[in-house]
């Protein structure tokens, strides 16, 4: 399938402007020129992955936040590839899904499926798995259930793995929650990233979708500390230090309690909404380590 037909299935699906389209497409052309559309086949149907370097390289897979897309690595992707195979899974819309994943177990279940349809498992590479927010509950679900998969974790602000949403981001989330629309979301994004200049292309692609269709999201449920403590898998856990969703410094502290093979790097001027689009270098670093 190539991306303009997957662009315009979204859009006929979400019944989106032409804005969305360009967007997308706009940030796909940002990639390395040697990006590749793959979709893989799994138990719930297919999904897109993009990948860019060279195919031996060491793998690394992308997966975003929720209500993001894949497009957001973008400026990640084109750091690592010289080095890295750059996976970056399109999981916030399943657009040939016969059944949706409805449990952390479906999803995990996905995931195991999805690495094995770009031949990372038990019989190829094991794959640094790098998530943002709600990416970053994805990856730990799925790093607990194949820890043989994963070689390293790089949870990039997660949510609901080592503690919930601030009081104050869910009061201000509560109006787009209640009744999604783009203007919403572009307040909610202002307030918790203090104004900071959001790339244009990045915000466009994020708010046309709101309200159209909701993301296909498996409810998330907080891992027991517990199945953390018999996590064998390396985590590096990068904290946004001006992110507003939740307190850093209690989720440093919830993470240091539970996991014994764990990394903790803060990126001072980051938001969490600002990961992964405006700190790209930050964020490549820190895999490379």
């Amino acid at each position: 399938m190539s991306i303009i037909s997957l662009v315009e299935r979204i859009s006929l699906r979400l019944r989106m402007s032409d804005d969305f389209a360009r967007a997308y497409t706009a940030l796909l052309d940002r990639w390395p020129s040697d990006r590749a559309d793959l979709d893989v086949p799994h138990r719930f149907g297919t999904t897109r992955v993009y990948l860019t370097g060279p195919p031996s390289a060491p793998p690394v897979v992308l997966l975003a936040g929720g209500g993001a897309t894949a497009v957001v690595w973008w400026a990640v992707a084109g750091r690592l590839s010289a080095s890295h195979r750059v996976c970056a899974v399109e999981m916030t819309e399943d657009f040939t899904t016969t059944r949706p994943a409805r449990t952390p177990d479906d999803l995990a279940a996905w995931f195991g499926d999805v690495l094995d349809g770009i031949h990372l498992g038990p019989d190829g590479a094991q794959a640094t798995v790098v998530g943002h927010s709600y990416g970053g509950w994805v990856a730990l679900n799925g790093a607990l259930a194949h820890p043989k998969r994963v070689a390293r974790l790089v949870l990039l602000d997660p949510t609901t793995c080592f503690g919930g949403f601030s009081a104050a981001y869910l009061m201000h989330a509560m109006p787009f929650l209640l009744r999604p629309n783009a203007r919403r979301l572009d307040r909610l994004l202002d307030w918790e990233t203090g104004g900071m200049g959001l790339d244009p292309l990045w915000r466009t692609v994020t708010t046309q979708r709101v309200g159209r269709l909701s993301p296909k999201l498996v409810l998330p449920k907080r891992p027991k500390p517990a199945d953390l403590r018999h996590l064998t898998v390396p985590v590096t856990l990068v904290l946004a230090k001006r992110s507003r969703a939740h307190r850093p410094e209690r989720i440093r502290a919830m993470a240091e309690s539970c996991l014994s093979r764990l990394d903790i790097v803060e990126l001072p001027h980051a938001t969490h909404h600002s990961l992964p689009s405006e700190h790209p270098d930050e964020i490549a670093a820190i895999v490379d380590r």
